[in-house]
This record gives structure tokens, sequence and C-alpha cells, in this order.
């Protein structure tokens, strides 16, 4: 039986393989992927072979990782993903999106710790901040005045706070605190929109006189506009 080289076969050749010398047969170290080798004799950890469409060959690529974003730790025989503690998602336009049907009672989003301590997510820009909160068992720690595991919406910094409805504020709080109804600049503690034909600026609806009134209170007993002044009730209209 005739013994051929690889090159040199025909189809209806019976090829006996005994050895196959690289550099004599192949012309080359390593058996290049045109001859159904890997085209590279040397690797480091978690080196992979990607194809590459010029000259149809591999070439040797190395996954990495982006500061923040992800973690990669390439091993031997092994390519590890991770998160760090801290995720930055950056770029304009939207960075994450959460959709689908949520069944009932579930978290699309959730947000949380082990520990007593406050937890919050914010939203800055140049100009402001805005916080979603949960105080921890400490009063105070998240905002001034804030109470033990308080549920907090708010700013850190010398914005106001609006609330909206149809794409229209209704309601603002100030950097005073001043809180304004209809009104994008109180000027009192509640400041309450002017009356129109339609509607009042505010109502006291009819209920029942408390039991112990404290000074400053206003009720509307069906019949009479009261206050409490000076621990005596007055009938104001």
């Amino acid at each position: 039986m005739a013994t051929k080289k690889l090159g040199s076969a025909k189809a209806t050749d019976t090829i006996l393989v005994t050895s196959v010398n690289l550099a004599a047969d192949v012309g080359a170290t390593v058996l290049p992927v045109a001859n159904g080798g890997s085209g590279t004799g040397t690797y480091t950890d978690g080196q992979l072979l990607i194809g590459v469409t010029s000259g149809n060959t591999l070439s040797k690529g190395t996954l990495t990782g982006t500061a923040n974003q992800v973690i990669v730790t390439n091993g031997g025989g092994s390519i590890t993903l991770g998160l760090p503690s801290a995720v930055t998602i950056s770029g304009t336009g939207a960075r994450l999106t959460v959709t689908g049907v949520a069944a009932t009672g579930s978290n699309l989003l959730a947000l949380g710790g082990t520990t007593t301590s406050y937890a919050y997510a914010t939203i800055t820009n140049s100009g402001g901040s805005f916080w979603v909160a949960l105080e921890g068992s400490a009063a105070g720690t998240m905002f001034t005045g804030s109470m033990p595991y308080a549920s907090l919406i708010g700013s850190a910094v010398s914005t106001a706070l609006q609330l909206a409805t149809n794409a229209i504020v209704g309601l603002t709080m100030d950097a005073s605190q001043n809180v304004g109804i209809g009104t994008t600049a109180p000027t009192a503690a509640l400041d309450t929109p002017a009356s129109t034909t339609t509607r009042s600026g505010l109502r006291v609806r009819s209920g029942t006189a408390p039991t112990s009134p404290n000074d400053g209170d206003i009720w509307y007993d069906g019949t009479n506009l009261k206050i409490r002044i000076g621990g005596t009730t007055k009938t104001i209209i």
C-alpha cells in the first residue's frame, strides 16, 4: 500500500497515516485552521478561540469586564462572571428597563437590606436630587425630623418637591416647607387655590364636634362653623 502525504492524496487513494510531522508535512509548527487545527499553540488562562471572517481564521480573545458593571475572572479552564457590590450604568437614553406582567403580589424591582440601617435610592442631575428612602431604627438619620422606619420621599437640597397628575403639578412643597395646592409659589404654611365658580378654595366637611378640641381647631357640625380659641369653642358663622 502506497503511503502518501495528505496534500498529495486523491479522493480515490487509500491513506495510511502513521504520524504527521507538522514542520515537514504542513510547513508549520502549529496545525493551521485550514488544515483542521486551531492555528495557535499557546494560551493564557481564560482565553477563547473566536472566529474571524477575514481568511476564515481563529483569533485568541480574553473576556474583560467594565469597572463598576461586571467582573470577569479568567482562570485555568474557567471563566467566572460576577457583579460588583456597586453597579454603575452610564450613557444616554433608558439605561434600565423592567417590563412584563407581574403575577399578583410579586415585585418587578426589589431594593432592600437585612439590617436595621436606613436604605435609599437617588435620582440626581447637576441641579438637584430626588430621594426615595426607608428610615432606619434611629430617627432623623435620612432627613431631619424623620421617624424610625418611616417611608420617605424628598430632596436633600433646597429644591421643591412636587406632585402631579395628568402632567400638571397639583401640589408643591418649597424649600421652606410651605405647601401650595394649585399654586407653585406658596407663601404660607398652607396656600390653597383661589375659589372659582365651580369650586371653593377650601372646604370643611360636616362632621361631629371633637370631644377634646385643641386651640386652633376648626370644624363644621352641619349647622355652624366652629373654632377653638383660648379653651373656648366659638361659633364663626
